[in-house]
Parts: C-alpha cells; sequence; structure tokens
C-alpha cells in the first residue's frame, strides 16, 4: 500500500533531475533536485530570520489550527441554523451567498490595517477561507436528513432544538466531516497566502523572502513542506472519518 506512493515519488524526483540535467528545464530559475534538498536541510538546521523550518512551521501551524478550528465550530452552527430555521435563513442566506465568494486575500489587506501584522489577522484570514465548506456541508447534511427520523422523534415527543441536536447533526455526520476536509485544504492556502503579505515567520514568509534574495531552491523546498503538511494533515483526516462515520457505512 505505502510501496506504490513511494515509487511515485522517486519516478518524479528521478525525472526531475534528469530532465535539470539534461537541460530540460531552464536551470538558471529552476533548482535540481540536489540543489532543494540542500537548501531543505540549510533551512532545518539554520536559523532564517532567527528560526529553523521547524520553528516557522509551528508558527503556520498554530495560525492555521486556531482559524480552521473557529471556522468549524462556526461553520457548523451557522450551517445548522440555515437548514433548520427558515427565518434566519431568509435573513442570513443572501449576505452568505455574497460573502463566500470573496477570496480569502481580498480580506488581507484590511485585516492587515485594522488588526496590523498579527496573529489575529492571519487567524482571520484562514477563518475566512475556511469557513464557507463547512456553512455549507453541515446546511446539506441537515437539509437532507430523511425526514421519517424526524416523525419518529415528534412521535417520542422530541422539541425542535433535541431533533437538531440528535437527529439532523450527527445524522449529517458525513457531510459536516468532507466540509471539514475541504475547510482544512482551504484554510491552509489561505493561511499560506496572509504569510506572504504581512507575516514575520511561517513557511509563506520563507518563500516570500526567498523570492526577494533570489534563492529559487528555498522556494521549492519551502512548497514541498508545504505539500507535505497538507497531505499529512488529509491523511489524518481520513483516518479520523473512517473511525468515526463507520456507522454509516462509508467514508471520505
Amino acid at each position: 500500500m505505502i510501496t506504490r506512493p513511494l515509487t511515485t515519488v522517486a519516478v518524479v524526483l528521478l525525472g526531475w533531475q534528469l530532465a535539470w540535467t539534461l537541460g530540460l528545464m531552464p536551470t538558471e530559475g529552476f533548482p535540481s533536485v540536489l540543489q532543494t534538498v540542500d537548501a531543505f536541510w540549510t533551512l532545518l538546521t539554520t536559523p532564517f530570520a532567527k528560526k529553523t523550518l521547524i520553528g516557522h512551521v509551528g508558527d503556520s501551524m498554530r495560525r492555521w489550527s486556531l482559524g480552521v478550528a473557529l471556522a468549524v465550530i462556526v461553520g457548523i452552527a451557522f450551517g445548522a441554523g440555515l437548514a433548520w430555521f427558515r427565518r434566519f435563513r431568509l435573513l442570513a442566506q443572501p449576505i452568505f451567498e455574497f460573502v463566500r465568494f470573496l477570496p480569502p486575500l481580498a480580506w488581507a489587506p484590511l485585516a492587515l490595517i485594522i488588526l496590523g501584522p498579527s496573529l489575529k489577522a492571519e487567524v482571520f484570514i484562514v477563518f475566512v477561507g475556511a469557513v464557507p465548506a463547512v456553512i455549507i456541508n453541515t446546511w446539506a447534511g441537515v437539509t437532507n436528513v430523511d425526514t421519517i427520523l424526524f416523525d419518529a422523534g415528534r412521535t417520542l415527543g422530541a422539541s425542535s432544538t433535541r431533533m437538531l441536536l440528535t437527529i439532523a447533526l450527527p445524522s449529517a455526520t458525513l457531510n459536516i466531516l468532507t466540509g471539514i476536509r475541504v475547510a482544512i485544504a482551504n484554510g491552509w492556502a489561505a493561511l499560506i497566502g496572509s504569510e506572504l503579505i504581512g507575516a514575520q515567520s511561517g513557511l509563506g514568509f520563507i518563500i516570500i523572502n526567498s523570492q526577494t534574495a533570489g534563492r529559487p531552491a528555498d522556494i521549492l523546498a519551502g512548497m514541498l513542506v508545504i505539500g507535505a503538511i497538507g497531505l499529512s494533515i488529509d491523511f489524518m483526516l481520513r483516518i479520523l472519518t473512517r473511525r468515526v462515520s463507520h456507522w454509516q457505512g462509508t467514508s471520505l
């Protein structure tokens, strides 16, 4: 199971190095595999802006985790409200439909003006990038719950709020987890974008400063770390999903 992905990675790296050696790609602007590995090791062992790569990864993960956690909490509550309460939907849906089409980075200049280049600004940009997916999938999941379950709840005397909490949301688990999975990816992309603009540390900060200094190997090393972390997070979420939603007979 692990052999196939490792083989694919090995073939890609070999092809990359061979194409670079044969001059099939611009050697002046695009680093080789060996140059990228050397840049990665340097970032890992030598402080960059007073922090090694581990420190920058830690700062990025902290901003991302806070923004995504806030997006999950707000997104589930807001999405359930849209699906469950008609008056709330009539008031909030037009606003949500407008705001969700604004790219996260469109908020960055305003966030930097109001909050400054701070943790709050970066968390906010992650939040606005992640929350729409949670809202939409929670909304869809609660809306599509089998009405027979609600009829059974009413027969047993359950209140509207209790049916939402004990029937609708548990039945929408897989939809919600799908939204969280998308939110994780969107939030990670929004985080890197926010760090390109105003952060003083993090993976995006490494990339933008390496671009200014003309170090393409450092840029590519940072990009590979970003992709590897995102892939690892998604893999762990898949495992969590299988354990949480096995009772529904399916998973992400």
